[in-house]
Formats: C-alpha cells, structure tokens, sequence
C-alpha cells in the first residue's frame, strides 16, 4: 500500500454489539461509534445522565472533519441508524413521563376537589 491509501479496517462483531479492531481505537469517529453504542444502552437502562454526559463527549468527534472513505461513511451510517433509534427510546420515555405527569395531575386535582367543602 502506498503512502496516501487507506488501510481497509476490519470489524470484529458479535452480533448487535461491534466493537472496533485495535487499529481503529485511535479513530474519531470510531470512538464517536462506540459512545454512541453506549449512549443507546444507556437510553435503554433509562440512565439519562450517562447519557447526557456521553453526548457531550461524542459531539466533539463527530464535528471534526473525517475521510471520505467507505469505512468512515459505513461508521457514519451506523452513528445515524443508533440515533434514529435514540430518538425512538427518547420519544418513549417522554410520552411515558408525559403521561404519568398527567395522571398524577389529574389525582391531585381530585383530591383537592374532594378536599373542597
């Protein structure tokens, strides 16, 4: 391979889970890939800080400038494809607190009729 190629990198996967060969470890985007997997566990488990505090880390990576390779747009399909899946487990999560947010509304403002003479 000569001096300006792009070594194609491999990944090693088992099953949903992908985590990138150690020659991509240094990578920005591959490190924006695998917060981004975390992030997306973290949203499963309801940890909301962790996610957040992941979020602040990844953003950085991902505004850098990064090849135009096949391997690089691959990572950048993946990153997109787990954020259209945090916006579904996000959106979940809000419609559930919305929805407790309105029952215990709705509690209170009984009681407080009830309680009214």
């Amino acid at each position: 391979m000569g001096a300006g190629c792009t070594r194609a990198r491999r990944w090693r996967g088992n099953g949903v889970s992908m985590k990138p060969s150690a020659s991509d470890s240094e990578s920005p985007l591959t490190q924006a890939l695998v917060m981004t997997h975390a992030m997306l566990q973290a949203a499963k488990q309801s940890d909301w800080e962790q996610l957040r505090r992941l979020e602040d880390q990844r953003e950085p990576l991902l505004h850098r400038e990064h090849p135009a390779d096949d391997v690089s747009r691959a990572q950048i399909g993946e990153v997109l494809a787990s954020d259209r899946q945090l916006q579904v487990l996000l959106a979940t999560a809000r419609d559930a607190v919305a929805a407790q947010w309105q029952d215990d509304r709705g509690r209170a403002r009984a009681i407080a009729a009830y309680e009214q003479p």
